[in-house]
């Protein structure tokens, strides 16, 4: 049995690195979603299409871009998820502690 719930976390994150990976790219590709206004690109997608909460949609976008695209923040973090090593529990917290790190973010101890 615990070797199983092992599994099955392990499977889940790696998943979950592939659906980050499908955000990034949705997020890249802005025409690729059809019938949906601009302003609301993948954002809306997220909360329109596949029901997630504005807040977990949120989220999603900031680890997609954080973990893939040109210049990842967190290569090293994305290769541990897909392989099953985090979750994505950890990835939020490492995405909210570099947007804390870094100025502009909108985030951190002057944006409270």
């Amino acid at each position: 049995m615990l070797a199983g719930l092992r599994s099955v976390n392990a499977l889940a994150a790696s998943v979950e690195a592939v659906f980050l990976g499908f955000v990034q790219e949705l997020q890249s590709r802005p025409g690729v979603i059809g019938g949906m206004p601009g302003s609301k690109g993948a954002h809306g997608f997220l909360t329109e299409v596949l029901r997630r909460s504005g807040g977990q949609a949120g989220r999603d976008l900031r680890a997609a871009e954080a973990l893939g695209g040109g210049s990842p923040a967190l290569p090293a973090m994305a290769a541990a998820l897909a392989a099953g090593e985090v979750n994505r529990e950890h990835v939020d917290v490492a995405v909210s502690a570099v947007r804390r790190s870094r100025p502009g973010t909108g985030e951190g101890p002057d944006h409270c």
